[in-house]
């Protein structure tokens, strides 16, 4: 579905990132889609330092099918949040609305992943010594030898990490 975009968004590279994020610091600032299926991934750009630029501080309110579902701190959360999750597939829309958190604002959306298959969350917290130049963590994920995840993770502040819609199953190995 073609995602309708909301007030002042703009493509932005960080770090050498390979993938550009969509970000505002524009309050009311929406995006708006459908989708068909039963699981629903934000894929949200929390390597954000204050030393790169301005970073994730506002909320982002989510809106499935109309009405008020979640609210995300992407200052606080895991870098890839499930919005929505259901036993069976059906078509929805979807609407993001960034809003200022104590007069802070910032969001930066990598993307969504939207699943039609059974899938869970791994979830973690890696954190260090000097956790402020500690970024990104690298997460490889296999299943029986076969790779089914190859990137960097990680909310710097919190040191949050999740992979959001991995397919249910055995033998998986993470470096």
């Amino acid at each position: 579905s073609k995602i309708k975009r909301i007030g002042n968004w703009k493509p932005d590279l960080l770090r050498g990132a390979t993938s550009e994020a969509l970000v505002t610091h524009d309050e009311n600032a929406a995006i708006e889609f459908h989708f068909n299926g039963n699981y629903l991934v934000l894929c949200l750009d929390t390597l954000t330092t204050p030393n790169y630029g301005e970073i994730e501080a506002g909320i982002i309110e989510v809106y499935i099918d109309g009405n008020l579902s979640e609210v995300v701190t992407p200052l606080s959360c895991a870098d890839e949040v499930c919005l929505f999750k259901h036993s069976e597939i059906r078509n929805h829309q979807i609407r993001l609305v960034h809003r200022g958190n104590q007069g802070r604002y910032g969001c930066r959306i990598k993307g969504f992943r939207i699943l039609s298959t059974p899938c869970g969350d791994l979830k973690f917290i890696v954190n260090g010594e000097h956790n402020f130049s500690f970024i990104d963590v690298r997460v490889i994920l296999s299943q029986n030898g076969k790779l089914i995840r190859n990137s960097l993770h990680r909310n710097w502040l919190t040191g949050q990490c999740c992979l959001a819609g991995i397919p249910i199953g055995e033998n998986y190995e993470i470096e």
